[in-house]
């Protein structure tokens, strides 16, 4: 029996970084944040208040990878300042996560749509956590 080394994917990091985002209100200015759902974990990121086109996060998000699971649920949504319940909807997008041993990390653009039509984008940084475990040949 000979021992060798496999890697596997244990762990997902999620850092949404930056949005070009159309404006649809009067006031021209929007405060965006992202819904991201991966398996059964869900995040909210924090507000960009008052961002106009272009917001900006600094968070960093970390799911439990699923290699059976490359699907990367994404809404974005106009918070009211008044009343969170009527949030308004901007757009979603599916971001691809798939894991192999040349793909340690992503740098992408996430394009929004909102029935149909393309309402902006947001960029991610994505890394996957590989954890070395020994495998058994035999």
């Amino acid at each position: 029996m000979s021992t060798s080394n496999t890697r596997s994917c244990d762990e997902l990091i999620v850092r949404p970084r930056s949005g070009k985002l159309e404006t649809f209100n009067a006031c021209k200015h929007l405060d965006p944040y992202l819904t991201i759902q991966y398996g059964g974990q869900w995040i909210i990121t924090k507000v960009c208040k008052k961002t106009e086109k272009y917001p900006l996060w600094t968070e960093e998000f970390s799911f439990k990878y699923n290699e059976y699971l490359q699907d990367l649920f994404v809404e974005c949504w106009d918070y009211n300042l008044s009343n969170s319940q009527n949030d308004s909807f901007i757009g979603k997008g599916i971001l691809k996560v798939k894991y192999d041993e040349s793909t340690k990390s992503l740098m992408q653009w996430l394009t929004l749509e909102k029935g149909g039509a393309i309402v902006g984008e947001v960029f991610f940084e994505i890394d996957f956590i590989v954890i070395q475990s020994p495998k058994s040949n035999h």
